[in-house]
This record gives C-alpha cells, structure tokens and sequence, in this order.
C-alpha cells in the first residue's frame, strides 16, 4: 500500500474541526482543555482511549450489578 498512511488521533481531530467548523461556521468548537467560560452552542470534542471505555463499562457494570 503505497502512498498511504494510518490515520492516528490528531488526523481524527482535525478532520472532525475542519467538517464541523465547515458545516457550522459561527459556532465555537472547544477541545478537551476547556474548563470553564465557553459559550453556548458549541461543539466539546472529547476522544477516550479505548482501555478508558473499557474500565468506565466495567465500572458501570459493577455499580449497576452491586445495587
């Protein structure tokens, strides 16, 4: 396969900003390192690696199955 190459996360975001940003021009796009003081609409992208969903199911699992 010549010429092509594995998107990683980055890319991932970018493309998401670029078609949002593109789709929705006058609203602003926040990243994760956003706290406070955004304004409303907005777009938060937020990206969870996949061993983070794996342990937050499971420990939703477990607080559903302790009950």
């Amino acid at each position: 396969m010549v010429g092509y190459k594995m998107a990683n996360i980055n890319d991932l975001r970018i493309g998401i900003n670029q078609t949002l940003d593109k789709e929705f021009p006058n609203i602003n796009i926040y990243g994760e390192e956003i706290k406070q003081g955004f304004e409303e609409p907005c777009f938060l992208l937020r990206f969870y690696l996949q061993d983070r969903i794996k342990n937050l199911i499971l420990g939703i699992r477990k607080i559903y199955h302790s009950t």
